[in-house]
C-alpha cells in the first residue's frame, strides 16, 4: 500500500493507567498527562484535568506529526481539523 493511501489506525491502548493511548495519570501533577513519541524522541504535549480531553490533544498531535499513518483514540477527529500553531 502506498504511504498515505489509507484512514488512521485506531488501536486499544494496553496502558493500564488510561484506556487511551498516548495518555496516562500524573500521580505528581495530579492531571492526565499527553505524550507521543515521534522520530525517537518523547513529545510532551500537556497535562488535562479530563482523559478524554489529554486522548484528544493526543490524537491532534499524532495526526499533525504522522498525517495518515497516525494511530488515534477516536475515529471521528480528522486531520483537516488540526492546527499546527501548538508545535
Amino acid at each position: 500500500m502506498k504511504r498515505g493511501s489509507h484512514k488512521p489506525r485506531y488501536v486499544k491502548n494496553s496502558n493500564k493507567g488510561s484506556k487511551y493511548r498516548g495518555v496516562c495519570w500524573s500521580a505528581s501533577g495530579r492531571s492526565w498527562k499527553a505524550s507521543l513519541k515521534y522520530r525517537s524522541k518523547n513529545i510532551h504535549i500537556g497535562y488535562f484535568k479530563d482523559e478524554e480531553e489529554a486522548a484528544r490533544a493526543y490524537d491532534e498531535r499524532s495526526l499533525l506529526l504522522h498525517g495518515d499513518d497516525a494511530i488515534v483514540n477516536f475515529e471521528s477527529l480528522n486531520a483537516d481539523s488540526t492546527d499546527a500553531s501548538f508545535l
